[in-house]
């Protein structure tokens, strides 16, 4: 996840890659600094990723898709 591989299926899969210093080896425009030179870091929320979210992954997604009515 925290590796440059791993930023870059973050990347290619439409996520933003969360490191500051990952540079997409294939032109993604997926990242953290795309996003922080489009809206300002001061305007971003970074949610941690802990062990605690992908064991409830089923409770989390199932709130975030009735949350926006899914």
């Amino acid at each position: 996840m925290f590796s440059n591989s791993g930023q870059q299926a973050l990347c290619d899969a439409g996520f933003e890659a969360s490191s500051n210093t990952f540079t997409p080896g294939n032109g993604c425009q997926n990242t953290l600094k795309a996003l922080y030179a489009a809206v300002g870091a001061q305007h971003v929320y970074m949610t941690p990723f802990t062990a605690q979210v992908a064991t409830d992954q089923k409770t989390f997604t199932a709130k975030f898709r009735q949350a926006f009515h899914q």
